[in-house]
């Protein structure tokens, strides 16, 4: 993702194309100036965010599903036993 830096004069001159820079991945930094006061970032729907992690959440529990518990508690058990020999 590029950054670009813009004054609020740039700003209020060229808002429409800053506008379509950040809705096409960019990262604009809106000085007062020369102090950093706003960013414009592309949008992100949180819809569409909470989808996704459902869907992650889902496609990790169906994994998790097919492990053997046993194995797992094995797997636990020998590393609490390799942790307990380390000395910190």
């Amino acid at each position: 993702m590029s950054t670009t830096i813009v004054g609020i004069r740039e700003l209020t001159h060229n808002a429409g194309s800053l506008v379509r820079s950040a809705a096409s991945g960019a990262r604009i930094i809106v000085t007062d100036r020369g102090r950093p006061v706003a960013n414009l970032v592309p949008h992100r729907d949180e819809d569409e965010r909470r989808r996704r992690e459902a869907a992650e959440t889902a496609s990790l529990n169906a994994m998790l599903s097919l492990v053997d518990q046993s194995e797992l508690l094995e797997l636990a058990s020998a590393s609490d036993a390799v942790m307990a020999e380390v000395q910190w």
